[in-house]
């Protein structure tokens, strides 16, 4: 399925600027009002992105940073890229990639989403539409292609987004030698009649990027859309320069799987792949770069054992059964077979014994960060199963008290936004201390939208006075806890104060409340 320009563009607009992590909630649509269709100068005033801290979904607890950058800064750089058919042609690009198993566009139309993984995405993916994986028929082909060699080098680039140089965006069309020499050009007499419209249309590319991140030219801010449609289009050049190399590889997004068909040669090929990533400011994360001999393909058909119990009903030791199952394979080395579970669990899904049901997801959600988002989405699509009584509310307080000392931000909003789902109204004042002293802006948010009876005078004060971020500034101005002038001199938005003036005035909320 082909899609155009136009539609692609659009999806970008209005669902590409929060991370999809977040609830969808969060978003830029509005029955009032048209944020595309508003004026705003296109001078920066070069506003820092909020961030906020996310499970990496693997085993050692790690985290990433996710980003979000002020409005009229992304707004500046959709359009551009919309004028200049950058979008389109970034994508074009990526999907003749043969190597990379994460193109930008799924074979539907659909763009794709870094929650693909196991088997199926969301159910609440775009159009309500469910997606099978092609994770099967990626084993398939990287068998195919791996037949006859030795063994698989695993290899990923170090801090990938963080290590973008943006000023190297002109050579993802041109290439690296290209790119330089019409940097030289362009150096001596940027009016050289030498000078192609592509070299100067990806320069301009490059300085509106760095306006999501404070004018910056290192780094890539994860969380926007836009930022993978850069990333994968970036990795498509360097891969087609590994395969001039010779080297046969598949990837996904910045991890290769390199096939090794003489042991001998390994040295090498981690050389070849630094000296190419090293022209574009890349290097190798050495301490993830592992050597596995055959058979290196090795999986469980997670889809086939879960079918396996979900034929039937399942009484009350099959649900005991079903998720040992599940754990056994986790403690196995199959990360995400439990977030798979939970993720696969459909409306097919029987049972009478719905209490013990879900109390294995319970303590899945106490236990398990990376499944804590999809435990999340299934308690609240069960909710009327769901005994919500005092310890069980007490239970989720608890958790939110917990990861507001340990910042792990996303799982905070997440069982905030869980509880108001719940129809729970009020929640503690030590609960609402805890995450106003953490500083979770994002989370404060749906307190300030969804739990306001919950907040004191002294509280309000303390989330006005160490406000930081854009949007948590204008969402206090919307609900004029900030004066206008506060609202100006804390957010430090000058250019385009009357754009966000516009917004206020049309009750425009960056989150919808439940």
């Amino acid at each position: 399925m082909t899609r155009d320009h136009q539609q692609v563009v659009e999806e970008f607009k209005y669902k590409g600027f929060f991370s999809e992590y977040l609830p969808k909630n969060f978003n830029l649509e509005s029955d009032k009002i048209d944020l595309f269709n508003l004026d705003f100068s296109e001078k920066s005033d070069f506003i820092e992105p909020l961030k906020f801290t996310m499970s990496r979904f693997t085993n050692d607890e790690q985290r990433r940073m996710i980003y979000l950058p002020e409005l009229t800064n992304y707004l500046i750089l959709l359009k551009y890229m919309a004028e200049n058919n950058i979008i389109s042609e970034l994508i074009n690009f990526s999907q003749e990639n043969d190597n990379s198993f994460s193109k930008i566009l799924h074979s539907n139309g659909s763009i794709s989403k870094h929650e693909v993984n196991y088997n199926f995405t969301s159910a609440a993916d775009d159009n309500d539409e469910v997606l099978k994986s092609t994770f099967i028929q990626n084993i398939v082909e990287k068998i195919n292609r791996a037949k006859g060699s030795k063994g698989i080098l695993y290899i990923d680039i170090a801090n990938f987004y963080g290590s973008i140089y943006t000023h190297v965006f002109p050579a993802i069309l041109l290439g690296f030698e290209t790119s330089l020499e019409q940097y030289k050009f362009y150096n001596a007499n940027n009016q050289d009649e030498r000078i192609k419209e592509e070299y100067r249309k990806y320069l301009k590319l490059d300085e509106k990027v760095r306006l999501l991140n404070g004018g910056r030219t290192n780094g890539l801010l994860t969380g926007p859309n836009v930022s993978f449609v850069l990333a994968e289009a970036l990795l498509t050049r360097i891969d087609r320069e590994l395969n001039e190399q010779g080297i046969k590889f598949v990837r996904y997004m910045d991890d290769y799987e390199i096939f090794i068909f003489d042991e001998n040669s390994i040295d090498k090929v981690k050389s070849q792949v630094t000296r190419v990533l090293s022209k574009y400011y890349l290097s190798l994360n050495n301490e993830k770069t592992e050597y596995r001999k055959y058979p290196y393909f090795k999986f469980k058909n997670l889809e086939k054992i879960y079918q396996s119990f979900t034929e039937n009903e399942l009484e009350s030791a099959d649900i005991i059964e079903l998720f040992n199952k599940f754990f056994e394979i986790e403690e196995d080395g199959s990360k995400g077979a439990v977030k798979y579970l939970v993720k696969t669990i459909d409306d097919g899904f029987q049972t009478q014994d719905f209490q013990l049901f879900s109390s294995f997801l319970i303590n899945v959600l106490a236990n398990d960060n990376r499944s804590l988002i999809k435990v999340c989405e299934l308690l609240i699509r069960e909710k009327e199963h769901l005994d919500i009584n005092s310890d069980f509310i007490a239970l989720i307080e608890r958790l939110i008290k917990q990861y507001a000392i340990a910042h792990k931000d996303l799982e905070v909003i997440w069982l905030l936004f869980l509880l108001k789902n719940l129809d729970i109204n009020e929640i503690h004042f030590d609960t609402v201390c805890k995450v106003v002293e953490s500083e979770n802006e994002l989370a404060i948010i749906i307190i300030l939208e969804e739990f306001n009876s919950s907040l004191t005078e002294q509280i309000k004060e303390k989330i006005i006075e160490f406000s930081n971020s854009w949007i948590l500034l204008y969402q206090l101005y919307l609900k004029e806890y900030i004066t206008v002038e506060q609202f100006k001199e804390k957010s430090r938005i000058k250019s385009n104060f009357r754009f966000y003036n516009k917004l206020k005035y049309k009750r425009f909320s960056f989150y919808k409340c439940i």
